[in-house]
């Protein structure tokens, strides 16, 4: 566990049993633990300081819980005192202040804090306590919950906390909350942890395996209340040994907010602050999209939305515009005739989009009837012959970008509300993927789509096509012409905005150095069960892209604009990866597992995080080792205001 320097023994028996004590005055505390300002909350008038001299009394766990409090004079009170009970330990493990917001005129006069006055034991807050993970599903998140006569929770303006850093020196976590905002009320929903009268505080942010101090400051419209906890957190058992290295190149140019890869979150020093369930996006209202789930950063479940009976969840889930999630789905009523003329279940070709308020399926996408499925180019698989793992909106056409990594990217129209029935007033748009092998589409390859007629030709910077070996990823472009790769094993998909009428297309190219073997080849990509021949590829060592496609749907063709990657072996991932474009700096980002399926030994699981400026320049990196973590997604995010300011 990591040490916090600054707690007092039994600060950390109040953490471990529960029992919260607070040392309360009014203002602020006087002597040399006093704390400052917190970093972000406004300033108010000097009190009256009040403190308990420091007798021998014991600090251990049988200590009577005790606070103190003192009005403030000048503001219409006059302070009253009592002795507290014999026993009374006057060390305290937490510290709560009340303070009435300031008024008008000239600071009240402060009592001399060489000459304490003893007051009444009453609590600022009488009741307070903290839930650890209240949801079971992020440990490294907590509820503060607080009472005090008087503090209705309808009458809550801001809450405010900070999590201090550790070690001493490193920049606190501050942020100020809304209460009355609807994003408080989507982001931080836990009325079903609260009881009548408590106020919840959320903490996120808090450091694994360590005694966290909490400062948090309730306000209303007339008062403020301040208080400090300590909140302790276990270790992240699935995390033990690993180590994280961050690099901040240019942070200028970087994306504003911590960042998040897939399940965690990481600060600006490298630090771990969240855990759960993964990230697979960050919706409009800023909850995550978790299969089809959406969850809050305190790990409630806000909605769940439920597939049809046939259907299960597969690798991806997205929100659209309105609302509606459409989410990649294996349907067990699927089936393809192979090459052998055997029936077999097919696996991973449906997509689905639900109504967010009803749940039923609106839209529904098959892709048996648009590409071949027997089409063993990349992988021979029978089953899972296309094995979808991202998809995308684009919102310019209404359209549909999906992602299959034995078969290529693939364009379908959505065409508003269709209804659940498959392909229902939906057509093929393009296919981006070799030219090489493509039969007639159909779930017995007897339909009506030849793929063939919406393959997109690979043009250079001038527009002109390749040759034919290189439409067929049978050989690269030659050396005096600009570099052009196909996506094989491709995972992870985005569009860059652009004003020309012409699509941008951000991709992981897992497999970017393949070259295919010949004409009715099979197996020459990766997956666990095969490998592709590597002795005529572009590298005897394989490399993956990140790679900026810019294509002409009128024209049907595809250019290679940027990539990164060929002589960085190392960001090598045979399979999960991901990329992602930040609309507020114009940057890319990529993410590489950093695995080879078929040399683990020497290329294990190496997850690293690239920001890239809008020129190409790299302005930040981040590499876990020593794991066994497949990285899919990342991105940036402000944990407190995870759907933008406000």
């Amino acid at each position: 566990m990591v040490p916090y320097p600054r707690a007092s023994r039994s600060s950390r028996l109040l953490a471990l049993c529960g029992v919260p004590m607070v040392w309360v005055c009014l203002g602020g505390c006087g002597g040399e633990d006093a704390p400052g300002p917190t970093p972000g909350m406004t300033a108010t008038p000097a009190p009256t300081v009040v403190e308990w001299p420091t007798p021998g009394a014991s600090d251990g766990p049988d200590a009577t819980p005790w606070v103190g409090v003192t009005a403030t004079p000048g503001l219409g009170e006059t302070p009253e005192t009592e002795t507290p009970g014999a026993g009374a330990s006057p060390t305290p493990p937490g510290k709560s202040w009340a303070t009435p917001s300031p008024s008008p005129g000239p600071a009240p006069s402060a009592t001399p804090a060489s000459s304490p006055t003893p007051v009444a034991a009453t609590p600022v807050f009488t009741g307070l306590s903290v839930l650890v993970n209240p949801y079971e599903s992020a440990p490294l998140a907590a509820v503060v919950k607080v009472a005090r006569p008087g503090l209705e929770p309808a009458d809550v303006r801001t809450i405010t906390v900070t999590v201090h850093a550790i070690p001493d020196g490193a920049e606190d976590l501050t942020a100020t909350l809304d209460v009355q905002s609807d994003a408080f009320r989507t982001n931080f929903d836990m009325s079903d942890l609260l009881d009548p009268g408590e106020v919840g505080i959320p903490v996120l942010g808090l450091y694994a395996g360590a005694l966290n101090r909490v400062s948090f400051a309730v306000e209303t419209a007339g008062e403020r209340f301040e208080g400090e906890v300590d909140i302790e957190t276990e270790p992240i058992q699935d995390l033990d040994g690993e180590i994280v290295t961050l690099e901040v190149l240019d942070a200028d140019r970087m994306t504003p907010g911590w960042t998040y890869l897939d399940d965690r979150v990481y600060d600006s020093e490298g630090n771990l602050r969240w855990y759960g369930k993964s990230v697979l996006q960050v919706m409009q209202n800023g909850n995550i999209l978790w299969k089809v789930k959406e969850k809050n950063w305190l790990g409630k479940t806000v909605r769940a939305w439920t597939l049809p009976s046939t259907m299960s969840w597969h690798h991806d889930s997205i929100e659209l515009p309105g609302g509606n999630i459409v989410a990649c789905v294996n349907n067990a009523t699927n089936q393809v005739v192979t090459v052998d003329g055997e029936t077999v279940a097919s696996l991973s070709d449906y997509v689905v989009e639900l109504d967010r308020d009803t749940g039923q399926v609106v839209n529904a996408w098959d892709f048996r009837e648009f590409l071949d499925v027997n089409r063993q180019t990349v992988i021979a698989n029978d089953t899972d012959w296309l094995h979808m793992n991202t998809v995308w909106y684009d919102g310019t056409t209404d359209t549909l970008i999906m992602s299959g990594r034995y078969q290529g990217i693939v364009k379908v129209t959505r065409g508003g509300i269709q209804g659940a029935g498959a392909n229902a007033g939906k057509r093929l748009v393009w296919i981006l993927a070799p030219h090489l092998d493509w039969g007639m589409a159909g779930w017995n390859g007897r339909g009506d789509i030849d793929p063939n007629d919406y393959l997109l030709t690979a043009v250079d910077s001038s527009g002109s096509p390749y040759p034919e070996e290189v439409q067929n990823n049978l050989a690269p472009p030659a050396p005096d012409r600009d570099d052009f790769h196909w996506p094989v094993g491709q995972h992870g998909l985005a569009i860059v905005p652009r004003d020309d009428g012409l699509l941008s297309l951000l991709v992981f190219d897992n497999q970017a150095s393949f070259i295919f073997d010949g004409e009715g080849t099979v197996d020459n990509g990766v997956s666990w069960t095969a490998q592709g021949d590597l002795s005529n590829d572009r590298s005897l060592t394989p490399y993956s892209l990140i790679i900026e496609y810019v294509i002409d749907e009128d024209a049907m063709t595809v250019r290679e604009a940027w990539s990164y990657g060929v002589d960085v072996p190392d960001l090598y991932g045979s399979h999960h990866c991901g990329v992602r474009y930040f609309a507020d700096t114009g940057n890319r980002l990529m993410v590489s597992s950093g695995f080879d399926q078929h040399d683990q030994v020497d290329n294990p699981y190496n997850p690293v995080v690239l920001e890239f400026a809008p020129n190409g320049d790299l302005v930040f990196r981040l590499e876990i080792e020593n794991t066994d973590f497949a990285a899919y997604r990342a991105g940036r995010i402000d944990l407190y205001h995870p759907g933008g300011p406000g």
